[in-house]
């Protein structure tokens, strides 16, 4: 099973722990290679769509791994009665705001979990904002680069109160949330290629700014100051 450079990524940053849940198991390669590499002893791939499950089903059978791997149409965490000791979670494979939704819904469970790491498909400053505002702790934040797309990792120790610095917090509120923390400190030009991708989507909105008969003085500024803070970052 050749996986993707995201999900390979997904499955690093996992911490090793009694129980994970893949929210959005999709073909069920996360649950799958979570079990494989020792990550967990047990995993519920969980899907609200039917379809998906069972082609998780059908992944999971080929791989013998029916006894490790439960599946679970569900909405989020809706089927967990309460959370136990020593349990994780994935969310990954969609919209920023769509995390958040499901993590809204489910605040209670979601406080006693070890930990989650969060992978959006898009809008990732949205479920970023989210996290802020409910104090919840990032423990670290990475962004990869697979089969042509930037994906932003987020990882989050929820029982644990999320304090950022004001560096951090002004750093947050200047791009809106839409780029992630790490940038900041970008130890040894890590992010450099990203970075420049975002300068180069700035400097497009410049751009047609500058082209556009309604012209929008501060806004115009305030993009060229992230394009100057985001120059700074590069290492």
């Amino acid at each position: 099973m050749k996986l993707s450079n995201r999900i390979n990524h997904i499955i690093r940053m996992c911490n090793s722990i009694d129980t994970i849940i893949d929210v959005g198991c999709d073909h069920g390669y996360i649950s799958i290679n979570l079990i494989r590499e020792n990550k967990c002893k047990k995993c519920y791939a969980v899907d609200i769509n039917r379809l998906p499950l069972l082609n998780a089903e059908k992944n999971i059978k080929n791989n013998n791994l029916e006894l490790y791997i439960q599946c679970i149409q569900s909405n989020g965490f809706d089927f967990l009665d309460e959370v136990s000791e020593n349990i994780g979670s994935v969310i990954a494979g969609m919209g920023g705001s769509t995390i958040a939704n499901i993590l809204q819904k489910n605040m209670s469970k979601i406080y006693k979990m070890d930990y989650i790491l969060i992978q959006p498909n898009s809008y990732a400053k949205d479920i970023r904002k989210f996290l802020v505002n409910k104090k919840i702790h990032i423990e670290k934040e990475d962004v990869m680069f697979s089969e042509g797309v930037y994906y932003e990792y987020i990882l989050i120790f929820p029982k644990l109160q999320g304090i950022l610095s004001k560096e951090y917090q002004n750093f947050l509120l200047e791009f809106g949330y839409d780029i992630p923390t790490c940038v900041m400190d970008n130890i040894d030009g890590k992010y450099n290629e990203f970075i420049l991708y975002k300068i180069r989507k700035y400097e497009k909105v410049l751009l047609e700014m500058k082209n556009s008969k309604l012209k929008n003085y501060d806004k115009y500024v305030s993009f060229k100051n992230k394009i100057l803070i985001l120059r700074r970052c590069i290492r």
